[in-house]
């Protein structure tokens, strides 16, 4: 009997994922395809993006409606000066031309998770540094397509309107009662809220007006992005080598103790293995009083306390260089990055820290035992997608049987819960479906019952974590698809590019079978929910959250760990062989 096909088939929500699935990967090519040829006009890319319908810009294709929240994340990782280009120049290689005359350093419109280095060149010229690469790009060209298609649609609304008139007159305005009629009567036009358009002029240090001015003198529907050449080229290796060289010269990494890696945030575990919060828990409430987004955090938290202490050393660099000289009484050394990796580094020697300096949640079986093994902590900052393969391998390739463990504790999308939840995957998967499933060699050993009396939030196990290109390369029937299909708990965007070393490490010999992976994010924004979009404030609710991820990494790492020394492989000796284990790494 032959198969009947329904008529509808084309509605049914696979194919409909599916197709925009397809959509995703042509946007994709696309743009690399403009990489490695050397430019591409933005404009060009307008369809293309539009049929992803990114979550993140749930409103792309109405015509009469201003995307407030896509405008503001845009805003968040570019200058609103950006409405005067005509030309912009990405390059991967880092160039201070401060100091210039006649160029000027742009700022973010507001400070967002990922501030970048843009010089403006006179005449709409506009040059923007991308040091992780191809990644990066993505981020960037996304940013400015959100940012020119809103723009397009706030030019189009108001031509011709008397509304503009009173704009310029009040650009230099902060709050006055004529300005709030005027933002009123604009978020009609713009089919708002009055209070979105509020918060999007207090993101913009109330520039939202000025930003208006720039938008209807220029049109980025014509701008050119040009690429550097070193795009084209697909081996970022030398970079990575170098990055990897300066950590072992200035870590002074003996290669007789093991080794921990952690890829996380540069502030939460020093924090949790030091007692400067502690110690100056006063001081840091006292000077948190001056910054509205630090006011309403319970600083009795540890992990407020030290998501407090981060913030403050950022706008205050003598304390950030008081920090670092205590730290470095207990074997704890910066590292910062000089090879335009974007990637500083911290290296822990934990045979010099004070057991009784420690964070008290922190629970070591036996500090003689932990001492004598002596690891290495060496903490990375957050690789951002493909850069991470080359990051990891190195790692991998350098240190092979002494490594002990690699953990993750990553911020991330979340679709199984709610902002700020926890989430431990048992594998990953790439939104390119067609690349099959990653999971860790040993498993993830993390475990909900290590987080019990750590935090209040849910802590989701039991399904995979999605890997995406890039934040705006998302679309919401995708992940709703994904959900059913895969069970997936989150999406983020360094995890497959970490494990493809790590498997490739694997396969050919350079890991110990009895290695440990701890594996956790925790829920930044739900882009599936208007209300807890990466645009929207997020990164002090989630300070307790990134805390107990790392105290239960630290705590199982540091009581699990065994020295990998002499101990078997994932690949089996080979025939013939003396049964000696040699050194695989590159010091061969």
């Amino acid at each position: 009997m032959e198969g009947v096909k329904s008529d509808e088939w084309w509605k049914t929500d696979e194919y409909r994922a599916h197709r925009i699935l397809q959509a995703l990967s042509n946007f994709c090519v696309t743009v690399s395809h403009g990489m490695i040829s050397g430019s591409i006009v933005l404009g060009s890319l307008y369809e293309r993006y539009k049929r992803m319908e990114p979550c993140i810009h749930s409103y792309c294709n109405e015509d009469r409606r201003v995307d407030v929240n896509a405008l503001m994340c845009a805003l968040q990782r570019l200058p609103y000066e950006i409405s005067r280009a005509r030309y912009f120049y990405i390059q991967k290689n880092s160039e201070n031309l401060s100091t210039v005359s006649g160029i000027t350093l742009l700022e973010s419109g507001s400070k967002g998770a990922r501030v970048r280095t843009i010089y403006e060149m006179g005449e709409g010229h506009f040059k923007c540094i991308a040091l992780e690469g191809k990644t990066d790009v993505f981020d960037i060209l996304t940013s400015l397509l959100m940012y020119g298609i809103e723009s397009s649609k706030i030019k189009r609304l108001l031509m011709g309107s008397q509304l503009l008139e009173d704009v310029e007159r009040l650009s230099n305005d902060r709050h006055s009662a004529e300005k709030n009629q005027i933002l009123c009567r604009i978020a009609g036009k713009f089919s708002v809220k009055y209070e979105e358009l509020r918060s999007l002029d207090a993101s913009l240090r109330f520039g939202l007006f000025d930003l208006i001015t720039n938008i209807m003198q220029n049109d980025l529907d014509q701008l050119e992005v040009e690429f550097a050449n070193e795009f084209a080229e697909t081996n970022y290796s030398t970079k990575a080598r170098l990055w990897r060289e300066n950590l072992e010269h200035c870590g002074q990494l003996s290669r007789a103790r093991p080794i921990v890696i952690i890829s996380s945030d540069l502030h939460n575990v020093v924090s949790c293995l030091t007692d400067f919060s502690r110690i100056h828990k006063q001081r840091i409430v006292e000077m948190s009083e001056e910054y509205p987004e630090l006011q309403e955090l319970d600083l009795d938290h540890p992990g407020n306390l030290h998501y407090a202490l981060y913030k403050l050393c950022q706008a205050h660099p003598e304390l950030f260089q008081e920090k670092l000289e205590y730290e470095q009484k207990f074997g704890i050394r910066f590292i910062p990055d000089i090879h335009n990796t974007g990637i500083d580094v911290q290296v822990i020697d934990t045979f010099a820290l004070d057991p009784q300096r420690v964070d008290e949640r922190i629970k070591i079986d036996n500090w003689a035992q932990l001492k004598e093994r002596a690891p290495y902590i060496i903490n990375i900052h957050y690789a951002f997608g493909l850069q991470a393969t080359e990051i990891m391998r190195e790692l991998a390739e350098a240190f092979s049987k002494g490594i002990e463990s690699i953990s993750i504790i990553g911020k991330a999308g979340i679709v199984c819960g709610s902002r700020f939840d926890i989430m431990l995957p048992t594998y990953l998967i790439p939104q390119e479906l067609e690349t099959g499933v990653h999971d860790f060699p040993n498993g993830n050993q993390l475990r909900k019952e290590d987080f019990e009396g750590l935090v209040n939030c849910d802590v989701h196990t039991g399904g995979p974590m999605l890997t995406v290109p890039g934040i705006a390369i998302q679309n919401e029937m995708v992940l709703r698809y994904l959900m059913r299909k895969y069970n997936i708990e989150g999406l983020e965007m360094e995890g497959v590019p970490y494990l493809r070393s790590i498997r490739r490490a694997e396969k050919i010999g350079l890991l110990c079978s009895n290695i440990i992976f701890c594996i956790g994010y925790w829920g930044s924004d739900n882009p599936l929910l208007t209300d807890e979009v990466l645009a929207k404030s997020h990164m002090a609710g989630g300070a307790p959250s990134a805390s107990a991820l790392t105290v239960a990494v630290l705590a199982k790492t540091l009581n699990k760990g065994r020295a990998c020394f002499d101990r078997e492989y994932f690949t089996p000796l080979r025939e013939g062989s003396t049964g000696r284990v040699c050194d695989l790494g590159l010091s061969q």
